[in-house]
């Protein structure tokens, strides 16, 4: 059996959600008599669980919110979060079938007149973003007492994706209150992520005004504005709803905070194990291309993983594993290879209270199944085949295994972001939950 395996951390979720829920008081706390933003109460969570929970597992991490972190625990109680968003029926379907009772967002709304039905029968909440929507939910409304009457209007600040312009927006609300409708106004940063860019502050004035204008015709309309860049980045437009994405499953959201700044802990940990050692000579190459070359005698490890697993093949020569050996307590002051030391996961170096690893770097070019790291400077070579199955992580969380690479480290090596590696982990890898067994 292959050994490529992702596991969930329940409770580092929770944690993660727990940090968003500390934003979110802070906001709340800090804002002064008079400003328009200013609640009765912090700002209420969705948690982001679209694209199979970004790539960790809708059902994992359904069950995870369900227990709240305590597998034993059989009731609903994570208090912190009030409502789950997805992006298609199925997923939606499926939160709801796995026993989540409170609310559920389809945040792109959905496709087909027959869904909007599908939704009022599981009692869906729905984004409108299109005159087709808003012509679905006029010809069928949702009862007054069903979570379905409460609708997310979607409003243009700057996005250019979806929406209501400017224009439209005032008179589409006056429309589905006057069906009876509850309302939730609703915008998406574009830039989020970079605190200081200049359309920030252009969509958020256009929020605030557009919402401060709609209170004064329907004064029971809510508002939302912030992911999770927007949470940590502009806490004075949390209003009545946050949408808490990456952040929750322990990446950063933002370009000038990494995830220990933010005291965030990566909920997956991808691992394998060592299926071969080999003794190569110098001048010998390795893998397709043949893009490795050693300048000594030295000892390549091949391990059980590829981008057949969703592991990104276009990583380049920073990317790193470690590995989990009976020896990792004999080295404890490696450092990562990529930044001499400053890497995220070197954070917790004197952290005696966490798994010891050893960092080796991913030599050759990443197959489908498998690649190559180099475990010249690491082994006892007197005794190799001892080595053979060991853990390799190749990315998790820094403060269960000192030295593991966290995915923010592997996205920066394939030159992308942490939310593509994730979604675009496969079916391949064995799941599980830490706890249970899932699949």
């Amino acid at each position: 059996m292959r050994t490529a395996t992702i596991s969930i951390d329940p409770n580092a979720l929770n944690h993660n959600i727990e940090q968003v829920a500390k934003l979110c008081s802070q906001a709340h706390t800090n804002l002064q008599n008079g400003h328009p933003q200013n609640q009765s109460k912090p700002a209420n969570i969705m948690v982001m669980l679209k694209a199979n929970a970004y790539g960790h597992g809708l059902d994992v991490c359904t069950l995870a919110l369900l227990h709240n972190g305590n597998l034993t625990n059989n009731q609903n109680n994570n208090q912190n979060v009030q409502a789950i968003g997805v992006a298609t029926m199925e997923e939606a379907i499926q939160v709801r079938t796995l026993g989540w009772e409170k609310t559920i967002v389809l945040i792109e709304g959905v496709f087909s007149e027959q869904e909007w039905q599908t939704a009022l029968r599981y009692e869906m909440q729905c984004v409108i973003h299109n005159q087709r929507q808003l012509d679905w939910a006029l010809q069928s409304i949702a009862n007054s007492d069903s979570p379905s009457n409460t609708v997310w209007l979607k409003y243009n600040t700057g996005m250019n994706r979806l929406g209501f312009s400017t224009e439209e927006i005032i008179p589409i609300a006056k429309q589905l209150d006057g069906a009876g409708y509850q309302q939730v106004l609703l915008s998406h940063f574009a830039n989020a992520d970079d605190k200081n860019h200049p359309l920030n502050t252009k969509q958020g004035q256009l929020f605030v005004d557009k919402l401060t204008e709609l209170r004064q015709i329907i004064p029971s309309i809510k508002g939302s504005l912030c992911n999770s860049a927007g949470i940590i980045n502009f806490p004075e437009w949390h209003y009545d709803w946050v949408r808490a994405g990456i952040m929750i499953y322990g990446a950063s959201p933002v370009i000038d905070k990494t995830v220990n700044q933010l005291n965030l802990q990566a909920v997956m940990t991808l691992s394998t194990r060592i299926m071969a050692i080999h003794q190569i000579s110098a001048g010998e190459m390795v893998g397709y291309g043949s893009r490795w070359t050693p300048k000594k005698t030295s000892y390549i490890a091949i391990i059980s993983i590829g981008y057949g697993d969703g592991y990104p093949r276009v990583v380049d020569d920073t990317a790193f594993v470690t590995v989990v050996t009976d020896d990792s307590s004999k080295y404890p002051h490696l450092t990562s290879p990529k930044v001499g030391g400053t890497a995220l996961s070197d954070n917790n170096a004197d952290n005696e209270s966490v798994s010891p690893a050893i960092i080796c770097p991913i030599i050759g070019r990443v197959a489908m199944d498998m690649l190559v790291i180099d475990v010249s400077d690491v082994i006892d070579i007197d005794n190799i085949d001892k080595y053979l199955d060991s853990t390799v992580i190749l990315w998790g969380n820094p403060t269960q295994i000192k030295n593991c690479p966290h995915i923010d480290e592997i996205a920066k090596s394939a030159n992308t972001i942490s939310y593509e590696l994730l979604c675009r982990l496969t079916t391949r890898p064995k799941r599980q939950l830490l706890g249970a067994r899932v699949g």
